[in-house]
């Protein structure tokens, strides 16, 4: 491969670290839980990362009456099992010409003219992925309705339909699995029509295979291949980082399908706290929907005004204009918010404080065991190509301090 010999890559490599370090720290509004849960690197054993979670109380009380000598009974030690955990990679490439690289040599001012938007928009194209995987890492992005082949369109169940996973990411390609999770093939997304809750895809795309109920997913995305998400931990009733929910009650999240046709109201979102109340402890939950069904959510609130002096409002408080819910509820201070990624079916209330992020890195452009080395050689392209990843799943130690809403029907009817 030849190389151009006026280029200055250490000079390049050098203006390109101080462009992409301003975007370090940046985190655009809508990736709500990559800005509200910390990552943690925790405690590494071999390969995997390490939890302590205490699941039961000790035991072995004795009790007597007045004057008695009464045999204690034996301890029961508390239960304390590890939860064990392995991150899962995810990588994003860029190519980049030497004619660029030798601009971005010259100066700081030029790298970033040159290779700001592009360092900016991987980053950000980055965490938009890992935001999304997040919320439905190993479930998938939408479920297929109807398919028609001849039109190559293919509409999204509105359930499993958000908007701002979809939202300018025409010439994505995304894997069809079924139900069951057996791969058909990969598409291209060529066109979305949100108003119609419809993805068009490449010519020929959907010949062959793809068919209502199918599952997509990011390109080779599966339910073993990607991170572990939120809704994915709060469905389990099973075995999960080496703890069973079976066996420990408060390894299983609250859990709530609603009844057919019911979209989210305020006494949906505040029963489901209630149970979380009973199981989870006193704290401060987030609230995550979508943000068409927020808007029924604040309407079922406007309903329930009485007007009842100038009082009533001293425990509720209601920030207009579909930004924020905050209100007292059965476990303390609730917060709902809208985001943009979570499907119109889902609600999920997750404990302040108690979910994160664990595995080896954050997204960074520092490559590990590379020296710092951002820029890479391409054999068959006259250029370099830029690399960001990320190393990590996510975990909460108290599950049943959080819970999840699905089914729900945007549009249904709503108990007061």
């Amino acid at each position: 491969m030849a190389q151009s010999a006026v280029v200055n890559f250490d000079a390049a490599v050098g203006n390109l670290k101080t462009v992409y370090a301003g975007y370090e720290n940046v985190l655009p509004k809508e990736f709500i839980l990559m800005k509200e849960f910390a990552f943690d690197e925790g405690n590494k054993v071999g390969d995997e990362y390490q939890y302590g979670v205490e699941l039961t109380r000790p035991h072995g009380f004795t009790t007597g009456a007045p004057g008695s000598f009464p045999l204690l009974n034996q301890p029961i030690a508390r239960q304390v099992p590890k939860a064990k955990l392995k991150p899962y990679q995810h990588y994003l490439r860029e190519r980049v010409t030497y004619e660029v690289l030798a601009l971005a040599a010259t100066s700081e001012q030029a790298a970033k003219a040159e290779l700001g938007a592009t360092v900016q928009s991987m980053r950000e194209s980055m965490l938009f992925r890992q935001e999304v995987l997040a919320l439905y890492g190993q479930l998938g992005i939408g479920t297929l309705g109807t398919v028609s082949a001849a039109t190559n369109t293919a509409s999204i169940t509105s359930a499993t339909w958000a908007e701002g996973i979809w939202a300018g990411n025409e010439n994505m390609v995304v894997s069809v699995l079924t139900s069951a999770g057996v791969f058909r093939k990969d598409v291209t997304v060529a066109f979305v029509d949100a108003d119609n809750l419809t993805i068009t895809f490449n010519a020929g795309d959907l010949n062959g295979g793809p068919a209502a109920t199918d599952v997509l997913f990011f390109q080779g995305g599966n339910s073993t291949s990607e991170l572990v998400g939120i809704k994915k931990i709060l469905l389990n009733t099973g075995s999960l980082y080496n703890i069973d929910a079976s066996v420990y009650s408060l390894w299983k999240a609250a859990q709530t399908t609603a009844a057919a046709t019911t979209d989210l109201g305020f006494k949906l979102a505040t029963q489901l706290d209630a149970r979380i109340r009973s199981r989870g402890g006193m704290g401060e939950q987030l609230g995550l929907c979508n943000p068409d069904t927020f808007t029924t959510l604040i309407a079922s609130i406007e309903a329930q005004r009485d007007f009842g002096g100038p009082g009533q409002y001293d425990n509720m408080e209601i920030d207009r204009g579909s930004r924020r819910l905050k209100f007292f509820s059965p476990v303390g201070v609730t917060e709902i918010i809208p985001h943009p990624f979570c499907k119109r079916g889902d609600y999920f209330s997750l404990r302040r404080g108690k979910w994160l992020r664990a595995g080896a890195t954050d997204p960074t452009f520092n490559i590990p065991s590379e020296g710092g080395k951002v820029l890479f050689d391409l054999q068959d392209y006259p250029g370099k190509e830029m690399r960001i990843m990320a190393d990590n799943t996510w975990f909460t130690p108290k599950p049943a301090a959080s819970g999840v809403i699905t089914g729900l029907t945007f549009g249904g009817s709503v108990t007061l």
